[in-house]
């Protein structure tokens, strides 16, 4: 146990992870992946993420909020009246 996380030992003592949440987490993992491979082909927009993950654009605009929160992701130039984020490092000057 010593070389545990700590959430791993909570979910050791309390039986472990819910089928549903392990779901539930590798939903996220994937959704997370996918926009970072969109954002790896340069700056987009909420909408071009969307379009280019095909997952719905407010999931798309909360993995963005969450993944700049992180400083993963940087709002870039702006396009048509909407903000492009790029991957931290990939900014467009």
């Amino acid at each position: 146990m010593a070389d545990m996380k700590p959430v791993q030992v909570l979910a050791e003592r309390h039986g472990g992870l819910s089928l549903e949440v392990k779901e539930r987490l590798k939903r996220q993992r994937a959704a997370r992946k996918a926009i970072r491979k969109a954002l790896a082909e340069g700056p987009r927009t909420v909408a071009q993420v969307a379009d280019a993950t095909g997952l719905p654009r407010d999931e798309v605009l909360w993995y963005l909020m969450a993944l700049k929160k992180y400083r993963e992701v940087v709002e870039a130039e702006e396009q048509d009246d909407c903000y492009a984020y790029a991957l931290a490092g990939n900014e467009v000057s």
